[in-house]
């Protein structure tokens, strides 16, 4: 289960520093707009662009400086899953996500915590899926076996 913290839905505008901070919970950022600068997470720097997502872990000092305007999505959360830290670009498909879990914080109908859970369980699941750490060698081959067996 994955528990939401936080999660706010800014603009940060052209020659905006983040100085540096921390939080006691994991944090994913997107990047959203005409986003361009970097972040410096635990000392590594890292360039963001437009949908690019960051993650922080729990108590890691971070930054951001933003060359350009952008609205950016960060989430705080809780979760036992280890996250990979960093940032992966090219996330545009999981924008929604994140648009759906602020529209969530915002209204909090009924059941909000558990589909906001479920939503950032999915942009984990991508996360880990991009950062290649995460590796299915077995594949279920069953359908392969009843074919064969129906066809043969």
């Amino acid at each position: 289960m994955v528990k939401i913290i936080f999660c706010s839905q800014e603009a940060r505008t052209k020659g905006c520093r983040i100085t540096p901070h921390h939080h006691n919970c994991s944090e994913i950022v997107f990047y959203g707009g005409m986003a361009s600068g970097e972040t410096i997470i635990n000392g590594t720097t890292y360039g963001f662009s437009p949908a690019s997502v960051a993650v922080i872990h729990p108590d890691i000092m971070h930054s951001e400086n933003h060359l350009r305007t952008a609205d950016v999505i960060f989430l705080g959360f809780e979760t036992s899953a280890v996250v990979p830290e960093g940032v992966w670009d090219h996330m545009e498909h999981i924008k929604p996500l994140f648009l759906e879990i602020a529209a969530e914080m915002r209204s909090q109908e009924w059941g909000y915590q558990r589909l906001i859970s479920l939503k950032l369980q999915e942009i984990i699941t991508y996360i880990e899926r991009r950062s290649g750490k995460v590796h299915n060698t077995v594949k279920d081959l069953t359908y392969c076996k009843q074919y064969i067996a129906e066809n043969y």
